[in-house]
C-alpha cells in the first residue's frame, strides 16, 4: 500500500475510534496531550542535561562505564522521546486530576463534530514534533519535512500543509465556543482521607449518644 493512503487510514481510524470513545474520554485525550507533548519536548533538554551530568560527575552516580550510557542515550534518543511519551500520556490519561463536562447538547454536537477530527491531527502533530524536534518548529523544517514524505496526493498535502493553522485557529475557536466548560479538579486521595475521617467521627458520635 502506498505509505499516503496508509497515512489516511490510520486517520480515519483514529477519527472513528475517538467518535466511538465519546466526548468525555476524547476531550481528556485532546487535553492531556498537550501536556504529554510538552512533557517529552522538555525530555531533550533532560536527557542532553543528564548526558553531560554523567561526562561531568560519573563518580557520583558510579557508574563504570559512563561513556558507553551517555552514547546509547543521545544514539537513542528519539526512540526514548516517544516512549517517554506515550509513559506520560497515560499517566496523565489515567489520572482523575481533570474531568471535563460539557452541559449544552448543542456544543455537545460542535465538540462531538470537531474534538474526534482536531485530536487526531493533533496527536499526528505532537508525533512529527516529538521525532522531529527542533526542525520541525521552523518554516523550513515543516516544509523539508512533509517533501521527505513524498506525497503526491494533494489532499493530504493541503492537510499537511496547513496543519499548523488548523491546530491554532481551531482550537482557540472550541477555546472561545468552550469557554464555560466545567472542569472540576480533583484530588482523589485527600477527598478518601477527608471522607474517612468524617466516616470515623460520624461514628465516634453515634457510639458516645449510645
Amino acid at each position: 500500500m502506498n505509505f499516503q493512503y496508509f497515512l489516511m487510514a490510520i486517520f480515519l481510524t483514529l477519527v472513528l475510534f475517538l467518535i466511538a470513545l465519546w466526548i468525555n474520554r476524547t476531550a481528556r485525550i485532546f487535553i492531556w496531550n498537550y501536556f504529554a507533548g510538552f512533557s517529552a519536548l522538555i525530555s531533550y533538554l533532560f536527557i542532553d542535561t543528564f548526558t553531560n551530568f554523567i561526562d561531568q560527575h560519573p563518580e557520583i552516580l558510579k557508574i563504570s562505564n559512563p561513556d558507553a550510557v551517555a552514547g546509547f542515550l543521545m544514539n537513542y534518543k528519539t526512540i526514548i522521546i516517544i516512549l517517554l511519551y506515550f509513559l506520560f500520556f497515560i499517566l496523565f490519561y489515567k489520572s482523575k486530576l481533570f474531568e471535563v463536562e460539557i452541559e449544552w447538547t448543542i456544543k455537545k454536537i460542535i465538540w462531538y463534530l470537531i474534538l474526534p477530527f482536531l485530536t487526531v491531527i493533533n496527536l499526528i502533530f505532537t508525533m512529527m514534533l516529538v521525532i522531529n524536534w527542533p526542525s520541525l518548529l521552523t518554516y523550513n523544517g515543516y516544509e523539508n519535512f512533509i517533501k521527505s514524505l513524498d506525497i503526491t496526493d494533494l489532499h493530504i498535502l493541503l492537510l499537511l500543509n496547513f496543519l499548523p493553522w488548523i491546530i491554532i485557529l481551531i482550537t482557540i475557536f472550541m477555546l472561545i465556543l468552550f469557554i464555560n466548560i466545567s472542569i472540576k479538579i480533583t484530588f482523589p486521595t485527600i477527598r478518601k482521607k477527608v471522607k474517612k475521617e468524617q466516616e470515623i467521627q460520624t461514628t465516634t458520635e453515634h457510639t458516645q449518644e449510645e
